[in-house]
């Protein structure tokens, strides 16, 4: 879940007017519509309230529900910039149909839990559900969501499915789900953990048994850009940008660049790294994440890193940095790091989407 967060604002920059945020031109207003996994609300809220504080004239609007229901508005012509899916095989369908922008990147890996306002499923694991005060339970719709599907394959491998298919309760999506589980509609609901950890389950003080990985399939989670993201109109009175085709690369991670001079970007060989060297201009934080602003060769970026300047001494303003991207993969580094690979960066920067972390 964490790397939602970190490559959130990495893809927002695809979407936005390059010449918004050049000192040259004065804001423009614009919008940017997402579809996102139910499961992502509290992460994606969070990371969209620091980026707006320090950018008020970008609106972000978020539609949080089924993956496979946005798959379906999405192949009808639903006009998303944006599409975070529970289950990334959904991206990947869109991109067949050569209905995105970007080849589906991953942001990370869903976890299930079993959670009771009542019980403590952490007693019995899966054979609480055998339990005679249960009466309803909930998951997912599986035939649309993702969490349902592999709540469905998890009761299955435990040989529970036919036992208590009876007392299933679907919720429309994960979200819904855990709102079932925690209004007490449903005794005990099969939910994302990152839901579980929610500072509004938590309050209601149900307690949760994470559901081993090895009871379903991977829960690969993706997202990707979409066409509309490139046929919204500019604002008007903006400089013209360059047509989608001739954007240089960079544009995929740079909230920022002057459309009539853009990044310069050497050709080199598809494995090395483009760099631009440049300096912190500012940091806000709220709470453990931090959006950072880098003027880096006359251009300014704007990176989301979870971390802050008490836990990190090199984050701090004038702090010289390097900028290194490569298509929609984007690092920030200290001077001195050589290596390509984002994994060993020593700084806080995105991860490569190639190696996902255990837990949404």
């Amino acid at each position: 879940m964490r790397r939602a967060l970190l490559y959130l604002l990495i893809t927002l920059a695809a979407t936005l007017p390059l010449q918004s945020f050049h000192p040259s031109h004065p804001p423009q207003s614009s919008e940017v519509l997402i579809a996102a996994a139910a499961d992502l609300k509290f992460a994606m809220d969070s990371a969209i309230a620091v980026f707006t504080r320090t950018n008020p004239t970008i609106k972000i609007k978020v539609v949080y529900g089924s993956s496979g229901n946005f798959f379906q508005q999405i192949s009808n012509g639903a006009p998303f910039d944006l599409f975070f899916s529970a289950d990334v095989d959904y991206p990947r369908r869109l991109q067949q149909k050569q209905l995105t922008l970007s080849d589906p990147k991953l942001y990370g890996i869903g976890r299930l839990v079993l959670w009771s306002k009542e019980l403590d499923p952490a007693m019995e694991g899966m054979n609480t559900l055998l339990n005679n005060s249960i009466k309803k339970i909930a998951i997912a719709n599986p035939q649309h969501a993702p969490y349902g599907k592999r709540a469905e394959e998890s009761l299955r491998y435990y040989q529970l499915y036919d036992k208590i298919k009876d007392k299933l309760v679907l919720g429309e999506n994960i979200a819904q789900t855990a709102q079932y589980a925690q209004s007490g509609a449903a005794d005990v609901g099969i939910i994302a953990l990152s839901l579980a950890l929610s500072p509004a389950m938590q309050q209601t003080g149900g307690k949760f048994w994470l559901i081993p990985a090895t009871a379903h399939q991977p829960l690969q989670q993706g997202y990707a850009l979409l066409p509309h993201a490139v046929t919204t109109p500019a604002p008007k009175n903006s400089p013209p940008s360059l047509p989608p085709r001739q954007q240089p690369p960079s544009s995929k991670i740079s909230a920022s660049a002057n459309p009539n001079h853009p990044i310069p970007i050497r050709h080199r060989q598809p494995t090395a790294m483009n760099t631009l060297h440049g300096h912190i201009t500012s940091i806000t934080t709220e709470q453990n994440i931090s959006l950072v602003k880098v003027l880096a060769e006359g251009y300014l970026f704007h990176s989301l890193i979870i971390d802050t300047p008490s836990t990190s001494p090199w984050l701090k303003e004038g702090a010289a940095i390097r900028v290194l991207f490569k298509e929609t993969e984007v690092m920030i580094a200290l001077p001195h790091f050589r290596s390509a690979s984002a994994t060993s960066c020593p700084a806080a920067s995105p991860p490569s989407p190639k190696a996902p972390s255990s837990a949404s």
